[in-house]
């Protein structure tokens, strides 16, 4: 009768037998003792993966796999399969992003520890306040009890103080549900791991403290988006060290609203006289001290390990490091994901060559990208004359300056788009206009070394955009989705601009600034039916020198 009243700290849900082929995943709060769950598998004889972490027992190339090549994932578990039947791995935070259904037959382990003791533990290791820790252990604590009553497969729940008070009766529960059949010297064996931390364990984490993190959020009447964006920001498995919000010289109505937010969520707000995001941008990297530096368009929004992925992809020891980026869900302007991968598909990845930076956008969005401060400063921020542009202004200068640059095959932002963002406006066309003045002044012709940027990389990438604006400005058709008819005379004198480069410039060809002199006259001329049929005799033209 006593026995049945003793609490073992241990129970079993789903509870199914293990049969011959099982794959037992250990997952948990960080600190609560999963390293021990998966020290006592290993040493009962049960194969914990192929790049086991000798402090944290971790097989580095599931973690990989999990974290920054979720395609490769499948590949990885169907090597181990074929090779064991049954094998187990620790990734404490995994139930968050893992499909249980890519695993034969799943068992999960799931230790559990006092949230305040967790919390503490993340202190001494990664150095962020105790309090934005406790209430993260308390909201981790109840987002993994949510999945483990979602599981159809067993889970073995497990106290961890109740394991360290009876290592034994933990090693021989945990043998019997990963269908080890094991005597009592190897249940005895099992049971001499379990145990606190041991020093050399601390002494690593504390290492490996995390670089402070700051995010920033410029903000432009943006009242209808940026709770979104701010609970995005509140929500990271890897909590920002500082968050703050640049009102970019609102109006009175949209800046009160921000206040009110702001006291709701605890936000720092800083307000400013309106100067365009690159300014708002540096405004708050001024305004900050962290390491990192993120930032956050204030109609987009963060995935839940947006800042986890970005810090896991930073090479250790890397002095000259620049920036870590990564893919991007496309998604409407409520937030409806349209597509969940964007820049492996119209990008080259990571950044390599100045003539594709200069040639292609680069598609690396400031909301996808974590930053070092060093490098930020050192390239004095963003360039504030752009409303456009400013992303690939920064990033360009800072590959050109040496610092390195990482991207990770995982979308870890939503970037939504609708019909007020900046890239549909006339702001865009203007700052366009000036990067593209930019770019020509920086990389002059190079005959000795035949290097013609202007007409092997600048007039592919902007052409279009050039004539393409001041066309659809004169036919304003119902189909077109460019609201710059009210421009059109300012985007007539931007082409006018360019045209006026293109025919200074000695190493572009004169068909095509003949060709460019044509379009400009048919769309001086204001006629949507002539700008169409010069369209048409263009496409036509192509075909037939296409034969």
């Amino acid at each position: 009768m006593l026995d049945q009243l003793q609490n073992s700290g241990i129970e079993v849900l789903n509870h199914a037998p293990c049969g011959d082929e099982a794959t037992i995943i250990v997952v948990g709060l960080p600190r609560s003792g999963t390293t021990m769950v998966a020290k006592t598998l290993a040493a009962l004889d049960i194969y914990c993966g192929a790049e086991v972490d000798d402090v944290y027992h971790e097989d580095l190339r599931i973690a990989r796999a999990i974290e920054r090549a979720p395609d490769e994932l499948p590949n990885v578990i169907a090597e181990y399969n074929q090779s064991h039947s049954r094998w187990a791995f620790k990734r404490p935070t995994a139930y968050q992003t893992i499909d249980p259904s890519l695993f034969r037959n799943p068992r999960f382990v799931v230790p559990f520890r006092d949230p305040m003791a967790v919390a503490k533990r993340e202190e001494i290791a990664i150095g962020l306040d105790f309090r934005d820790l406790l209430k993260r252990s308390v909201d981790w604590s109840s987002d993994l009890v949510e999945f483990i009553l979602r599981q159809t497969a067993p889970v073995m729940l497990v106290s961890y103080e109740k394991a360290l008070q009876n290592p034994v009766v933990f090693a021989r529960e945990l043998a019997s549900f990963a269908g080890v059949d094991a005597d009592g010297q190897t249940i005895g064996s099992a049971a001499m791991v379990i145990g606190p931390s041991p020093a050399e364990y601390i002494v690593n984490s504390y290492l490996r403290k995390t670089p402070s993190i700051a995010v920033v959020i410029p903000y432009y009447n943006g009242s209808k988006f940026i709770e979104r964006a701010i609970n995005s920001v509140l929500a990271q498995t890897v909590p920002a060290s500082e968050f703050i919000i640049v009102d970019d010289g609102s109006t009175e109505a949209e800046a009160a609203l921000l206040d009110q937010l702001a006291k709701k969520y605890e936000v720092r707000v800083l307000h400013k006289p309106n100067g365009g995001q690159g300014s708002a941008r540096n405004a708050g990297v001024a305004a900050t001290t962290s390491d990192l530096i993120c930032f956050l368009d204030q109609d987009d929004y963060y995935l839940g390990n947006h800042n986890e992925i970005l810090l896991n992809a930073i090479p250790n020891d890397e002095p000259r490091f620049g920036w870590t980026y990564a893919d991007l869900y496309e998604a409407d302007g409520d937030g409806n994901v349209i597509t969940t991968a964007i820049v492996r598909h119209i990008a080259q990845n990571p950044k390599t060559s100045l003539f594709d930076l200069l040639r292609n956008d680069m598609h690396v969005l400031p909301s996808a990208s974590m930053i070092s401060r060093t490098a930020f400063e050192a390239v004095g921020g963003f360039d504030e004359q752009f409303t456009g542009y400013e992303d690939d202004d920064l990033f360009m200068r800072l590959f050109r300056a040496g610092y390195t640059n990482h991207f990770v095959d995982r979308a870890v932002t939503a970037w939504c788009m609708h019909g007020d963002s900046t890239s549909y406006s006339l702001r865009m066309s203007r700052s366009r206009l000036r990067f593209f003045k930019k770019m020509v002044a920086t990389f002059p012709d190079d005959w000795v070394k035949g290097r013609f940027w202007l007409r092997d990389t600048l007039i592919p990438r902007f052409h279009r955009s050039f004539v393409g604006d001041a066309m659809m400005a004169v036919i304003k058709d119902d189909r077109s989705q460019v609201k710059l008819y009210e421009g059109r005379t300012e985007l007539l004198n931007i082409l006018d601009e360019y045209v006026s480069i293109i025919n200074a410039t000695a190493s572009v060809g004169r068909r095509y600034k003949a060709s460019l002199r044509t379009k400009r006259l048919a769309i001086a001329a204001g006629s949507p039916t002539l700008i169409k049929a010069a369209l048409w005799g263009a496409r036509v033209w192509r075909s037939l020198r296409s034969r």
